[in-house]
């Protein structure tokens, strides 16, 4: 039927929110008739994630930043797309919008999809990041922006194009309020102690703020001896932040359940130097 289309979603990240977002998108479109293909590196879940759902995935290594395997990522991805043959190219997050649209070049309609725009990371790369961007913007079919604060960013960066607003959101089913008695259990069965807790969901990364987290925990103790700090999940600064965090601190590593963290915890932190519009934070909110 000419109302069915196939859709590549291209992602980088395998793990955690922007991962769950492929999944749900690519899961949806599926169930709804649509071809659906999803490119993405061998690591993590998502791969494992879409094919438990029928999903056609195919494997595209590539790393989180760009660098000198740039150039072999968008030929192995132009192989990709000319493989899978899409009507649609849907690249979702920084690596995949800057491979993607040098891969596609304007030939197939294309959509971006940035969580958190390349040039929001502070350095050298900021002001190349942002001419990219407004460069790049030609090979752009349609921006999806994860909220108001995204198309702002757009604007003030004067990347030209078509934008829509579509904020993210997660499962409300899977995250939900808890009761003094599932805060209780969570904690029973994740062998923490019933204390004050806090807890911060991300990767252990720059971008994610432990490091703040972790120099304002001190004052956090000062005034609440018994609190504990919990980081859910798991990245490049693991042994950094390992090393100055005090015995009140617990590392949980990479999680599934992380609706149980959420259960467990008084409070849920966010200590991000950027973000696009954070999945943690809608769990958190979902949680109550």
């Amino acid at each position: 039927m000419t109302d069915r289309f196939h859709v590549l979603h291209v992602s980088q990240p395998t793990s955690a929110g922007v991962a769950v977002c492929v999944r749900d998108l690519a899961t949806h479109q599926r169930q709804a008739g649509h071809r659906v293909t999803v490119a993405c590196p061998s690591d993590g879940e998502l791969g494992d994630w879409c094919r438990a759902d029928d999903v056609d995935v195919r494997t595209w290594q590539a790393g989180r930043s760009p660098g000198p395997a740039l150039a072999d990522e968008v030929r192995s991805l132009a192989a990709i797309i000319e493989a899978t043959d899409p009507d649609v190219v849907h690249l979702h997050s920084s690596k995949a919008g800057l491979a993607g649209r040098l891969a596609v070049r304007g030939r197939r309609p294309t959509i971006v999809h940035p969580n958190a725009w390349s040039f929001l990371p502070p350095g050298p790369q900021q002001r190349p990041a942002r001419l990219w961007e407004r460069f790049g913007a030609r090979w752009t079919d349609l921006f999806l922006m994860a909220g108001d604060d995204e198309l702002a960013m757009a604007t003030e960066a004067r990347i030209a194009g078509t934008f829509t607003v579509i904020p993210n959101g997660v499962d409300v089913d899977a995250f939900t309020p808890a009761t003094r008695a599932d805060q209780v259990r969570a904690r029973a069965e994740l062998d923490l102690a019933d204390a004050p807790t806090a807890v911060c969901v991300g990767r252990l990364c720059e971008q994610k703020g432990q490091d703040l987290l972790l120099e304002a925990w001190a004052e956090v103790l000062e005034q609440v001896p018994e609190a504990r700090l919990v980081l859910v999940g798991d990245g490049e600064l693991a042994s950094e932040l390992r090393a100055v965090a005090g015995a009140s601190v617990h590392f949980a590593g990479r999680r599934s359940d992380v609706w149980r963290w959420y259960a467990a915890a008084d409070v849920a932190v966010q200590a991000s130097r950027w973000e696009g519009l954070s999945f943690a934070t809608l769990e958190a909110l979902s949680s109550g």
